[in-house]
């Protein structure tokens, strides 16, 4: 078993044992975007005036600037908006009460 599967299959174990949530922290930097696609990505993620955003649809939450929790459940939707969109971030597995 990789090392990455390992440490996933723990935090399952852990978040069951413990009745905590297993989620997944992304963290992402918009500075080397052009200032126009950073501008629309972030509405994709936040939304706009009474549109909801991505995250939010996702039972995610903002944490700072570049930086947000959703629920592991929505991992995969997350990566491919990510991928859609040509944004470069990173992501780790997380428990949570």
């Amino acid at each position: 078993m990789k090392k990455k599967e390992a440490a996933s299959v723990l935090l399952s174990r852990l978040s069951k044992q413990y009745k905590l949530k297993l989620s997944v922290l992304y963290t992402y930097n918009l500075s080397k975007e052009p200032k126009s696609k950073a501008v629309r990505f972030v509405y994709t993620l936040k939304g706009r005036g009474t549109e909801q955003g991505i995250v939010e649809k996702l039972n995610g939450k903002f944490l700072a600037p570049g930086c947000f929790i959703i629920p592991v459940k929505s991992d995969k939707e997350m990566q491919d908006v990510f991928k859609l969109w040509r944004i470069k971030f990173s992501r780790r597995l997380m428990l949570t009460d």
